[in-house]
């Protein structure tokens, strides 16, 4: 019998990295000063360890959920603590907008323009088509 299998992910954080597994998440980071932090931390959300939430469907918007939740908090966590070396606080209304920003540009670049894009070129290909279709008369 082999041994179990797990399954870890993780992301970047600013000067660090984030690992995820299956309860609980790792993070370690360069502080300013040099040496490395790090951290655990458990994944006991309220949904997490629900008999519902392991279904296909569930299991997936439930690790989708922690991942935006938890690595948003860490990611937000390593640039406070880079911009406190420059001098800089990265305060609440900073953070918010940053957060605004991000996920305007996100639905921008991932949603409309796709859209724009496919639509351009759906009446390209129509004007095409009709053209080739009256010439042919």
């Amino acid at each position: 019998m082999g041994m179990p299998k797990f399954n870890y992910g993780g992301q970047a954080l600013i000067e660090g990295v984030l690992m995820r597994g299956r309860d609980a998440i790792a993070v370690a980071f360069r502080h300013p000063d040099g040496r490395i932090v790090y951290a655990t931390e458990r994944l006991d959300s309220g949904v997490h360890g629900k008999r519902w939430s392991k279904l296909p469907l569930v299991r997936g918007l439930v690790v989708l959920y922690e991942t935006l939740i938890v690595g948003t908090r860490w990611l937000v966590r390593s640039a406070s603590l880079q911009a406190a070396d420059d001098g800089v606080e990265l305060g609440k209304g900073s953070i918010a907008l940053m957060l605004t920003l991000t996920l305007v540009a996100g639905i921008g670049v991932f949603f409309l323009l796709p859209l724009f894009i496919a639509s351009v070129t759906t009446a390209i290909g129509r004007a095409f088509m009709a053209a080739t279709f009256i010439l042919r008369r």
